[in-house]
């Protein structure tokens, strides 16, 4: 992720460069920057596209993980409850260390 982070400020960095070139010549070098910035915005899209979707597969993989944690919990709900009241009431729990 660092290292994406680093090629997207890159990119971030040339663009302006070059839309500052771009603006300051004509004729066929105008030409030649417009191609280049199209490809440099081009792959700086990718980069970004690449970073979201694996911001999604973190994300997809976060939302396993609590779903999993919920079914626990249901699984475990009246144990959970009745720890709960005990310790709420000041009652001993028998399995306490």
């Amino acid at each position: 992720m660092f290292e994406m982070d680093r090629e997207d400020a890159e990119l971030n960095q040339q663009s302006m460069r070059l839309s500052q070139d771009f603006r300051r010549v004509e004729g066929e070098d105008r030409e030649q920057l417009a191609e280049r910035i199209e490809e440099l915005v081009n792959r700086h899209f990718e980069l970004r596209q690449k970073r979201r979707l694996m911001q999604v597969e973190r994300m997809e993989k976060e939302l396993d993980r609590l779903r999993e944690a919920i079914e626990r919990r249901n699984e475990s709900r009246d144990a959970i409850i009745s720890r709960r009241v005990k310790e709420i009431t000041g009652e001993r729990d028998d399995l306490d260390f």
